[in-house]
């Protein structure tokens, strides 16, 4: 199964690459992340094709657990990471672009079942229920992304 996304956002490509690479800003605008969790701090802070963690999320009351990978790293256009769970492996891409005044984000991901009763659960409900997943995730990254570029004045009292 393979979705493709993307977001137009309106902030520059250099403030926007944090949210798709840096744990704590993910953790703004994925709801479904608790923490990754590396082997040790120099991993967390060298983030380059090879580096391992564990990631930890979360959906509805089932905490999950992947084993993962930085595939590609090319900062401030490209991260994407490996996992490998029970139900097969996967693969999430974002590719960066500048575009007009801001920068669009691009999602690939991928998921290549274990087994044949993964093939059919992802074929019943995969499509729709993670693209909608998705959908609700990219929404929040806009959201975060542009607020951080663009926070909301706060009115000049001074004169009052």
């Amino acid at each position: 199964m393979e979705i493709t996304m993307e977001v137009y956002i309106e902030a520059d490509i250099e403030d926007v690459f944090p949210y798709v690479n840096n744990d704590e800003k993910i953790k703004l605008w994925n709801t479904l992340m608790i923490e990754n969790i590396y082997h040790s701090d120099a991993e967390r802070n060298c983030r380059i094709p090879g580096t391992r963690y564990t990631s930890v999320q979360q959906i509805s009351d089932k905490t999950y657990r992947a084993e993962a990978e930085i595939l590609e790293f090319n900062p401030p256009y490209l991260v994407s990471v490996g996992a490998t769970t029970k139900e097969g492996y996967s693969t999430t891409r974002y590719i960066l672009s500048r575009s007009g005044s801001g920068t669009l984000v691009q999602l690939h991901s991928s998921t290549l079942p274990s087994n044949l009763f993964y093939k059919i659960l992802i074929k019943l409900l995969g499509g729709w229920s993670t693209r909608l997943v998705w959908k609700g995730q990219f929404d929040n990254l806009k959201k975060v992304a542009e607020q951080t570029q663009y926070p909301l004045m706060k009115p000049d009292r001074s004169n009052s």
